[in-house]
C-alpha cells in the first residue's frame, strides 16, 4: 500500500473478496470441511428487487442452500410475486427452496423457511442485510465444530433507520445457528430464537461476523469489506499468539 496505492485501491475494489475466497477455500479443501449452510429469508412481495439481489449477492458463494417466505398481508399480487421469484431462479448453482403465503407475524413466517431448509447450519437475513465478509461464517464453524450458535454483531446505519439518529445501531443477533428440529422463533413482533436454543443448552458463542443494514454507499461496501478481513485477520493472529479457544458463553 505504501507504494503503491493505486495498485491496491484497484486491488481492494476488484480482487480482494475472490482473493481471500481461493484462500478460504483452500483450507477448507485440506481440513475436508464439509459443512453447509442455509440462507432462511422472508420476502415481501412488495420488497424491492435491488435490495433483495444485494443481500443475497453478500453471501452467494458461501451458501449452500435458499429457503425463503414469499409472503403478503392482505392479497396476493401475481406480477410482485413473479417478480422476486425471477431474481431468485437467477442463482441457479444453489437449491432453491419457495414458499408462498400469507404473512401473520415475524415468527411464523421465520419458522417456514427453518423448517424447510435441509443443511447443517441456517444464516437467516432480511432483504436489507449485508454481510461484507460472508467467509467468516465457515470459519468459525470450522474453528469452532462443537458450538451450535453463533452471535453476529449487526450494525444499523444511523442514515438508513431516520434522518434524526445521529448514531449507528449496534446489536447482537443470534444468526448463525446449527439446525435442530426444536429450533424455532418466538414473538410476534420482536422475534426470538433464543428461548427454543436455551431450552435445549445449546452452545453459544459471540463472534466477529459482522452484518450491515444499509443502503450502503458502494465505496462504504468497500470500506466495509476491508475492515471485516481486518478483524477476521486479527482473530487469527491472536488465537496464534495466545494458545487455546476461547471459552464460549453458554447458556
Amino acid at each position: 500500500y505504501a507504494m503503491d496505492q493505486d495498485s491496491f485501491r484497484r486491488w481492494r475494489k476488484s480482487q480482494l473478496k475472490k482473493d481471500v475466497q481461493k484462500i478460504i477455500n483452500a483450507i477448507f479443501k485440506e481440513k475436508k470441511f464439509n459443512t453447509t449452510i442455509s440462507l432462511c429469508m422472508i420476502i415481501s412481495q412488495n420488497e424491492d428487487p435491488r435490495n433483495l439481489k444485494q443481500c443475497i449477492d453478500s453471501v452467494k458463494d458461501w451458501i449452500d442452500e435458499i429457503s425463503v417466505y414469499v409472503n403478503w398481508t392482505m392479497m396476493k399480487n401475481p406480477i410482485k410475486t413473479l417478480r422476486i421469484k425471477k431474481v431468485l431462479k437467477n442463482y441457479e448453482g444453489i437449491p432453491l427452496l419457495i414458499q408462498e403465503g400469507k404473512f401473520y407475524n415475524f415468527s411464523q413466517a421465520r419458522n417456514i423457511t427453518l423448517k424447510q431448509a435441509t443443511k447443517d447450519f441456517i444464516v437467516y437475513l432480511d432483504t436489507d442485510d449485508v454481510m461484507p465478509a460472508p467467509w467468516a461464517m465457515k470459519d468459525m464453524i470450522c474453528r469452532y465444530s462443537d458450538i451450535d450458535i453463533f452471535i453476529c454483531h449487526t450494525i444499523s446505519k444511523a442514515s438508513y433507520k431516520s434522518k434524526l439518529a445521529k448514531a449507528d445501531e449496534h446489536i447482537s443477533q443470534s444468526r448463525l445457528c446449527r439446525r435442530y428440529d426444536w429450533l424455532g422463533f418466538r414473538n410476534n413482533v420482536h422475534e426470538d430464537i433464543s428461548y427454543s436454543y436455551k431450552e435445549h443448552n445449546a452452545r453459544v458463542m459471540q463472534t466477529d461476523i459482522i452484518l450491515f443494514t444499509p443502503g450502503i454507499a458502494i465505496g462504504y461496501l468497500a470500506f466495509a469489506v476491508v475492515g471485516a478481513l481486518v478483524v477476521w485477520v486479527s482473530s487469527i493472529m491472536n488465537e496464534k499468539m495466545q494458545p487455546g479457544r476461547p471459552t464460549p458463553n453458554v447458556w
